[in-house]
């Protein structure tokens, strides 16, 4: 298995980590996406929208060197309500430069994430 496939199934297995009432959210494994000026690249988190559990930025990158795309919901079965489905996480490569940004997982009506990830986004000219 190569080593991004294995970092990626570690890092979904342990979004389906509970975390205790009251506890802090958990911070995972901080993610890298690493793209060129004018490319888009980032990566895959399991969700369930259709229970009104979401990603999203909570801590958006600097602009002026990545632009965060909206996280979006990729359906894995349409038929059967609830059902794993996968959210992108993704940005575009605006200059050279390096930033950081977090997105959250909140369940409905959450004012705080359950769990967090640190993305770390490095920028190249090409």
């Amino acid at each position: 298995m190569p080593r991004t496939a294995l970092a990626a199934l570690v890092a979904l297995l342990a979004l389906g980590a509970d975390v205790p009432a009251g506890a802090a959210p958990a911070t995972l494994t901080p993610r890298q996406i690493t793209v060129a000026v004018g490319e888009e690249r980032g990566f895959m988190v399991l969700s369930n929208a259709r229970t009104g559990h979401r990603w999203r930025w909570i801590a958006k990158p600097d602009a002026r060197i990545a632009r965060p795309l909206p996280v979006q919901q990729i359906p894995m079965n349409d038929i059967v309500n609830g059902p794993p489905g996968r959210m992108t996480v993704y940005v575009v490569g605006v200059a050279p430069g390096e930033t950081r940004g977090t997105v959250g997982y909140f369940a409905p009506g959450a004012d705080a994430p359950t769990k967090r990830i640190q993305v770390r986004i490095a920028v190249s000219a090409g």
